[in-house]
């Protein structure tokens, strides 16, 4: 535990985070780096979380696209083509 007026080390994003995020998503992303939920929120602010909010969203699209099934959490109609 830190002294009054240290800050608490944390552990560096690692080089394979914003591919792990992608690929894996907020659940699975700490899961494979190990790391806590404040790590990972801290990292991905430090990466850019709109940035690899839409790539993970990109991602998820493609992944469904090549098994002709609709992306969970967009109802049809409600989102623009």
């Amino acid at each position: 535990m830190p002294r009054a007026g240290e800050t608490s080390p944390y552990r560096a994003r690692p080089e394979n985070f914003e591919q792990a995020f992608v690929e894996h998503g907020w659940g699975g992303v700490g899961a494979i780096l190990r790391a806590h939920r404040r790590n990972i929120k801290r990292w991905l602010i430090e990466a850019g979380e709109a940035r690899l909010r839409a790539a993970r969203r990109m991602y998820l699209e493609q992944q469904y696209a090549t098994r002709g099934k609709r992306v969970p959490g967009i109802r049809p109609g409600l989102h623009a083509d």
